[in-house]
């Protein structure tokens, strides 16, 4: 026997109660009316024996008063043996004041009704009452009957309800409890499954549709089709999350109200090594390999006592072979309905490899900024140490080259001296740009901001190189508006940007070519470029075209003279005024080198992303 058919046997039949309900209620109704009934012909018997005391009143008097004054027995007995044929008259008496008894019928009944009516004979013009009539009704009859119909009714309801009883328990057998019992059965006992049995009870179908049950019916379907479908749904969820959870790097954790650890998943164990359940009940601060008395950690322990959620807080933790792991965690608040404080669940992530990582980096980028302070340093150094023989090779080769003390002897003594005075100066323009980029990056170049109109250094970047384009027919344009907003810069520094980038672009162009110096303003920020129609540069080599000692082109035949550090000079300016640069090129079309800098000046090394200016660069 099933938990159901157990329940079934011990629960109270729906019909029997429906059933006794209906009984009752029949009975009730059924005894209401009889009684009504039974009361109604109880006040009419008694009605009939008033109207035959009213009767005898009224009609028999006269007579009876008329027998006993001449004493007539005869007449007076006839008259009141005719009375007692009235229905449920009993007894009727008449006595004269002398002891005269007229009498018919017996006094047999416990419960009457008796009314005394006197006998009037007038005499001589005044009534006297000559004898005393008592009749006496039986009220014994009226209750036989009354008892009588009442047996009559009580055989009859009992008929009735048997019959109504027997039939309604069947009918309601037949249509209702065995299919009930069928849905409760079903309900109780069939699989909750997509792909399931539907309920279907054994009866033919309704006229003119389905009725109350075929709606219950459909309603369990429907309700069990979209339970299966919902259990189905949690079912994959569950193991959609077991596995996430089990690839996860993150182990999963939660915390009491006490902020105590109730719950750890295996993960701990796969990636620490440790015995979860050892750690259940603790604080996070009990199992720290590391001093919880830092700043991070008080704000950390401040989290969880204010109850705020938990973002990426790191610690350390010894493993099961006792080394450091460097974990971190992420947790949020769980409040129940009545918004009371339940604890927190969360992740935790092992991050060693990572924390490693974060700290080799940290100390390379340390040793790299240590080893390129050094190098600009020497370089510094250096270059100043240069300085002093390149003085005097200069100095030596102008005199031999003027001839200041009298002729050489021979003219390749004067070439000599020509060639030694170009080295000299190309070697101290060397030194000079190596001086600025080391100066530069080591923070030691002096920066004056102040007000700069760049149409005048435009202008004047233009007269500096005009016979340079002239002597290779290289048109020279200058493209500005005429309200230019002053920058707020190093006037040297914005000079030299502009003068090494226009000397790049007239060295670089062929001959007939055109370069054109272009500035806008857009924001806050304000644009250089200088456009060639040059060589330009191959895609392979702009990466890299700013580096120190960078050459655009590794064909000596195309590669021109210098040092290889404008650009990487015209970068630093730019990054020291929190400007960038850019370079676009293209071989045998030409480039356009921007630098943007920011009008009010700007922290130096910071990164500040400038927007485009449209029309800058055609």
């Amino acid at each position: 026997m099933t938990a159901f058919d157990d329940m079934a046997a011990q629960s109270k039949s729906l019909a029997r109660r429906l059933i006794g309900a209906t009984a009752a209620v029949g009975i009730a109704i059924t005894l209401f009316t009889t009684g009504l009934q039974l009361y109604a012909g109880y006040n009419a018997d008694l009605t009939r024996i008033k109207s035959n005391f009213l009767q005898i009143r009224s009609g028999h008097l006269g007579s009876l008063a008329e027998g006993v004054w001449r004493y007539e027995s005869g007449i007076v007995q006839l008259g009141l043996n005719a009375l007692a044929l009235m229905p449920d008259m009993e007894y009727l008496e008449i006595r004269t004041p002398d002891g005269k008894i007229w009498t018919a019928g017996e006094r047999t009944s416990e419960r009457v009704i008796v009314e005394t009516m006197p006998l009037v004979r007038v005499f001589k013009g005044r009534p006297e009452t000559i004898a005393e009539l008592t009749a006496v009704a039986s009220v014994d009859q009226i209750h036989e009957r009354l008892f009588g119909k009442a047996a009559e009714a009580a055989v009859y309801v009992g008929a009735w309800v048997f019959l109504v009883a027997g039939f309604m328990f069947l009918i309601f057998q037949r249509l209702i409890t065995r299919h009930l019992h069928a849905i409760a059965q079903f309900a109780a006992s069939a699989p909750v499954a997509v792909d399931g049995a539907v309920l279907e009870l054994a009866r033919s179908a309704p006229r003119g549709g389905g009725d109350e049950l075929d709606h219950v019916v459909h309603a369990i379907n429907s309700m069990r089709a979209r339970l299966a479908k919902t259990l189905a749904d949690l079912r994959e969820s569950k193991e959609r999350f077991r596995h996430f959870a089990e690839s996860s790097s993150d182990w999963l954790w939660e915390m009491d109200e006490n902020l105590r650890f109730s719950y750890w998943s295996e993960r701990f164990r796969d990636i620490t090594g440790l015995d979860p359940s050892a750690y259940v009940g603790k604080t996070r601060a009990e199992m720290a390999a590391e001093d919880a008395d830092g700043d991070h950690w008080r704000r950390h322990l401040a989290d969880l006592a204010t109850h705020r959620p938990i973002r990426n807080f790191t610690y350390d933790l010894k493993n099961a072979n006792g080394d450091r792991l460097t974990v971190s965690v992420n947790g949020i608040p769980v409040f129940d309905e009545a918004e009371n404080f339940r604890g927190y669940r969360g992740t935790a992530t092992d991050i060693t490899r990572q924390k490693w990582a974060e700290e080799s980096r940290d100390t390379a980028l340390v040793e790299a900024e240590r080893a390129n302070q050094a190098k600009s340093e020497f370089l510094a150094t250096m270059s100043h140490e240069f300085r002093t023989p390149l003085n005097d090779i200069l100095g030596f080769s102008e005199m031999l080259r003027s001839q200041y003390f009298g002729p050489l002897g021979t003219n390749k003594y004067e070439e000599y001296a020509n060639n030694i005075f170009s080295s000299g100066e190309h070697m101290l323009a060397l030194i000079n740009d190596i001086l600025d980029i080391a100066a530069i990056e080591a923070g030691k170049r002096k920066m004056f901001k102040e007000p700069v109109d760049v149409a005048e250094v435009l202008r004047e970047a233009k007269r500096n190189v005009e016979n340079q384009a002239a002597a290779k027919s290289i048109t020279l344009e200058i493209d500005m508006p005429d309200d230019l907003p002053r920058l707020s810069a190093d006037r040297r520094s914005v000079i030299q940007i502009v003068l090494n980038l226009l000397s790049n672009a007239v060295k670089f162009t062929e001959d007939g070519g055109r370069v054109v110096l272009r500035a806008a303003a857009s924001g806050r920020w304000l644009s250089i470029a200088v456009q060639d129609t040059g060589i330009g540069i191959p895609a392979d080599k702009l990466p890299r075209v700013t580096e120190p000692f960078s050459q655009s082109h590794s064909d000596p035949h195309l590669a021109q003279g210098g040092t290889g550090l404008g650009l990487s000079i015209v970068k630093s300016l730019a990054v020291a005024h929190a400007g960038s640069i850019d370079i676009v090129s293209e071989v045998g079309i030409g480039t356009t080198v921007t630098v943007t800098l920011p009008l009010g000046g700007g922290e130096s090394g910071k990164d500040n992303p400038q927007p485009p200016l449209p029309g800058l660069v055609s």
